[in-house]
């Protein structure tokens, strides 16, 4: 239809604005589609009422220090303009080291044409940085590049982003980290890291089968040069927008199952399992990820608000 041919050329187009625009530092998220505003400002406002989301995220369980990831976050429009707003606090925790913070964004939206329209949002917050070198058993207990050193660092994150979207289909570009900042968590200055440039490139289709089942194919691209580029390919069916079931292929890395459950399109509750394919699988269980979710004012929201 041309609808699918319109989305796949905004996805070639934003696919070649990523490649202008020039390790993963960010944490990663299996049930994302419930919840794009995780890594995109510009979808605050897109739909109708007040969204929040918890997530919890426990990865590679039975590995040492595995990364641990929890955000609560809340976006919404606001009432009578082409505007929106949200705000998250997040804590990813990774062996010695842990990274909190909070972020606030702001997005603004544009009619394309009776379908189509885009928004754009900014995200600016500020992240604490620590490691505690206590919890770190050195070869030499002596070593005095960690020893019992504790550090902590303040800085500015910002982040970037683009959505199109329309009622059945929709294609987002978000650069997070968008200014690459210095990280100082030790005294000496020659010990820095800095906030790389990521981008993240997603898109999804929904096909209406009956007055019951939808089905929804979407793919998520991750890169952070120069690690290689990882894709998300999901399949997310739907009954009565109640229940939903579905499967990710993520590239040299996992597949994930997930199921999930709204209640008088309000309340939602979703869990995922991650099956790891990585050379990670001889130490792993696999990732665990619980999503809860609310939408406030819902039952007289229209699916996409109207603009002025």
């Amino acid at each position: 239809t041309k609808h699918i041919k319109y989305l796949f050329s905004l996805l070639l187009l934003v696919l070649g604005l990523a490649k202008i625009a020039s390790a993963q530092q960010i944490p990663l998220f299996s049930q994302y589609q419930f919840n794009q505003y995780l890594y995109n400002p510009a979808v605050a406002g897109s739909e109708a009422g007040v969204e929040a989301r918890l997530i919890q995220r426990y990865q590679w369980r039975g590995v040492t220090d595995a990364p641990r990831t929890f955000n609560l976050n809340a976006y919404g429009p606001l009432e009578g303009m082409k505007m929106g707003v949200g705000a998250m606090v997040h804590s990813d925790i990774v062996g010695p080291t842990r990274r909190t913070g909070f972020m606030g964004s702001y997005a603004y939206h544009l009619q394309l044409n009776d379908e189509m329209r885009i928004g754009f949002g900014l995200g600016l917050g500020v992240d604490q940085y620590i490691i505690d070198g206590t919890q770190v058993q050195l070869d030499q207990s002596d070593d005095p590049a960690l020893g019992n050193y504790r550090g902590s660092s303040y800085e500015f994150n910002t982040k970037f982003g683009i959505y199109f979207y329309a009622e059945n289909y929709y294609a987002g570009l978000s650069i997070p980290q968008l200014v690459p900042d210095k990280v100082n968590i030790f005294e000496s200055s020659t010990n820095t890291a800095t906030l790389e440039n990521h981008y993240i490139l997603n898109g999804g289709y929904t096909f209406e089968i009956g007055d019951d089942f939808k089905v929804e194919p979407s793919v998520l691209f991750r890169w952070r040069p120069p690690a290689p580029l990882q894709a998300d390919i999901s399949v997310w069916g739907y009954y009565k927008d109640m229940l939903w079931l579905g499967v990710t292929y993520r590239t040299d890395d996992a597949i994930s199952f997930g199921v999930g459950f709204k209640y008088n399109d309000m309340f939602m509750i979703g869990y995922s399992y991650d099956y790891t394919t990585s050379y990670l699988s001889t130490y792993t269980s696999g990732s665990h990820e619980i999503m809860l979710g609310v939408k406030f004012n819902s039952a007289s929201s229209e699916e996409i608000p109207p603009l002025l």
